[in-house]
């Protein structure tokens, strides 16, 4: 029999918290995140149980629209912030740090362009960003 154990170290880990540097914003703010991931149980729940809701809701319409678009990523913004956003090191416009908490997690990312949050998007529901073993040059041997 063939031992593969050696690929365990991929598996994601959906209680690691990884930072993510935002070097575009003044100050370069970080943010703690878990996995926008299945890893992370009560976010993949909760985007599913919406999901659903929206296929029952948007049957007849098939078309997707700028605003379907937009309807996502706002939709994306509430879950991250709920289920994936931890802690953070973020200051208001008067460099005041702010507290932590899904609410202000929330408003911050509002206040971000859409760009900037399709990279912390991206970066969140990418799951080698999780994975202990990611980039480890031993694995490459195989």
């Amino acid at each position: 029999m063939v031992d593969f154990t050696h690929l365990k170290v991929l598996e994601q880990k959906g209680d690691a918290e990884v930072p993510y540097k935002l070097e575009q914003i003044d100050g370069a703010p970080t943010i703690w995140f878990l996995p926008g991931t299945d890893a992370n149980k009560p976010f993949a729940n909760e985007s599913l149980r919406r999901a659903n809701a929206r296929a029952r809701t948007n049957r007849r319409s098939k078309r997707v629209t700028a605003d379907t678009i937009s309807a996502a990523r706002d939709e994306d913004r509430e879950l991250i912030a709920k289920f994936c956003a931890r802690r953070w090191d973020v200051k208001d416009a008067k460099k005041k740090d702010v507290e932590f908490s899904p609410e202000n997690c929330l408003e911050f990312f509002r206040a971000l362009p859409d760009w900037l949050f399709d990279d912390i998007r991206g970066f969140v529901t990418d799951p080698g960003n999780f994975v202990d073993g990611a980039g480890d040059d031993s694995l490459g041997e195989v």
